[in-house]
């Protein structure tokens, strides 16, 4: 069995105020433009604008793991069915209260 490197018996968790309560939201509609490469025209706006909506708050990974998955939804839909446009709907809080480990002691 794994053990941990964290010390539990020195490490304590604790709530500390690291951030501020947020929330921003942000609703955006993209048109397809329906030329040969609207379709994937299409898929990399909707990409990179969910990209750039996360590039602030979220990691580089996660940011671009989700556009990733957004590009790949809206190719396959643009393979089965006629796209008139998408509707992206993006959604970010942050809470004023984190939970951390403090101290953080490693064996």
């Amino acid at each position: 069995i794994p053990t941990s490197p964290i010390d539990f018996t020195q490490s304590e968790i604790k709530t500390l105020p690291l951030s501020s309560d947020s929330m921003s939201m942000d609703v955006q509609y993209f048109r397809n433009e329906g030329s040969e490469t609207g379709a994937a025209s299409h898929a990399a706006t909707v990409s990179a604008h969910i990209a750039s909506s996360f590039a602030d708050t979220a990691n580089p990974k996660t940011s671009s793991g989700m556009a990733r998955s957004a590009r790949q939804a809206v190719e396959k839909q643009h393979e089965n069915h006629e796209l008139e446009g998408t509707i992206v709907v993006t959604a970010n809080c942050t809470h004023k209260q984190a939970v951390m480990f403090e101290p953080f002691i490693i064996n």
